[in-house]
C-alpha cells in the first residue's frame, strides 16, 4: 500500500535512480569503511613485522654481548691465577733471599702487595 502511493506522485524512473544513490553511497560508505580497516591492519601488520625484526637484532646483541663477557670472564680468572702464583713465587724468592741472610729490597710503591 505505501508503495502504492508513492508510486503515484512520484515516477518509477526517480523512484529508481534515489534507490540507486541510497544504495551507491551506502556502498561507498561501507567500500571507505572496509579500505580503512584494511589500512589499519596492513599498518598493525607492519608495526609487528617492524617489532619482530627489532626483537631479533636485540637478541642476537644480547648473544653476542653474552659470549664477550664470557671470554672476559675466562681472562679475568686466568689473570687472578696469574696474579697469585706471582704473588707466590715473589713471597718464596723473599723467603729463600732471607735463609741465605739478605733483605729483599722495598717493592715499588705503585705495587700492592
Amino acid at each position: 500500500m505505501v508503495i502504492g502511493m508513492w508510486t503515484d506522485w512520484i515516477p518509477a524512473a526517480v523512484l529508481v535512480a534515489i534507490i540507486t544513490l541510497v544504495g551507491g553511497i551506502y556502498a561507498t560508505k561501507k567500500t571507505r569503511q572496509s579500505a580503512k580497516e584494511a589500512n589499519e591492519i596492513n599498518e598493525a601488520e607492519l608495526i609487528i613485522s617492524t617489532l619482530k625484526d627489532d626483537v631479533k637484532e636485540l637478541r642476537e646483541r644480547a648473544d653476542k654481548t653474552d659470549a664477550k663477557l664470557s671470554g672476559q670472564a675466562e681472562q679475568i680468572r686466568q689473570l687472578q691465577q696469574s696474579d697469585w702464583s706471582l704473588r707466590r713465587y715473589i713471597y718464596r724468592l723473599i723467603d729463600w733471599g732471607r735463609s741465605l741472610g739478605g733483605e729483599p729490597p722495598e717493592p715499588p710503591s705503585h705495587l700492592n702487595l
